[in-house]
């Protein structure tokens, strides 16, 4: 196996997605595509990190409250309160939520959407 360029592998990561530190290099040599989806993950959703790990994997019941802490002293209480039905022309849903006692909605790409549809016809 020839060595890595470290500087190059660095000044790549840079130039694709504006920033890299060791620990950027460092996976991206290991794991060049799970690092590259990693990080189109983080640029179009942000740092979910903050995210309790069952929320991340699953979508909460209806009626179910959980926190999200932003940084120390900044935390959502977050309640799911409905999910709409999916578009057929789109493929999203809007969800219903309570955000520290103030009802939102947005608009979610469903990922089983399609093949629900296609099934169905």
């Amino acid at each position: 196996m020839k060595p890595f360029d470290l500087n190059k592998i660095r000044l790549d990561i840079e130039q694709k997605f504006g920033s890299a530190d060791e620990t950027d290099v460092a996976s991206y040599t290991q794991y060049p595509k799970v690092y590259e989806e990693y990080r189109q993950v983080v640029e179009k959703f942000g740092d979910l990190s903050i995210l309790p790990t069952r929320y991340f994997l699953s979508k909460p019941e209806i009626g179910e409250e959980f926190t999200v802490e932003l940084e120390k002293g900044k935390v959502l209480i977050v309640k799911l309160l409905a999910v709409g039905p999916v578009s057929e022309k789109t493929g999203q849903r809007e969800v219903f939520f309570e955000m520290n006692g103030e009802v939102r909605s947005i608009t979610v790409d469903d990922q089983h959407a399609g093949i629900s549809l296609l099934l169905a016809s």
